[in-house]
């Protein structure tokens, strides 16, 4: 999966896991454009680590889903099983998760790991399954496709004030019906 910036300098990988392999993290890439070389870069990582929401059911489909704002300055990364809720004694793992990157001249840092806002314990409601960033880079929206007891979402989310932000009330919703 891959996505380049409006001004065509900057591009961004996504390279999912492999379901063989449960250890076998997905990543994400980004590369950025030499214009006295001509050439683009070998790329840099953007990859979170390994975090304590691992387990062996989650798959990490961790570059499942990428975008890049129009400057090339804020990177999302799908991660579609990541991500986890913790409900009372109860763990729900599989949720999804986006992570947040963003450039400052040539530096790349984390700038936030949203969990899916919702979870169903008979399985992933794939937020993250699909990521878009505007062209301004702050405003993102997240795909959930949801499953058989979880209606598809798309949640809206806004930079202000140097954090992310929804209102999952926002979330539209949408009914699909398929016919024969």
């Amino acid at each position: 999966v891959s996505r380049i910036s409006d001004d065509g300098k900057v591009a961004v990988i996504g390279t999912p896991g492999n379901w063989a392999f449960v250890n076998s993290g997905g990543s994400a890439w980004v590369s950025i454009y030499d214009e006295t070389t001509q050439t683009w870069g070998t790329g840099q990582p953007l990859n979170p680590g390994m975090t304590s929401n691992r387990n062996p059911y989650n798959v990490n489909t961790y570059g499942s889903s990428v975008d890049i704002d129009g400057d090339g300055d804020v990177v999302v990364i799908g991660n579609k099983t990541g991500g986890y809720w913790t409900l009372g004694p109860a763990t729900y793992y599989n949720t999804g998760k986006i992570v947040i990157w963003r450039r400052t001249g040539s530096t790349w840092a984390k700038e936030a790991e949203i969990n899916g806002p919702e979870f169903d314990t008979y399985g992933s409601v794939g937020f993250g399954n699909s990521v878009r960033v505007n062209s301004a880079g702050d405003t993102i929206y997240v795909l959930a496709p949801g499953n058989s007891n979880v209606n598809t979402k798309i949640y809206i989310y806004r930079y202000d004030n140097g954090n992310w932000t929804t209102d999952v009330n926002e979330a539209v919703t949408l009914e699909l019906q398929v016919s024969n």
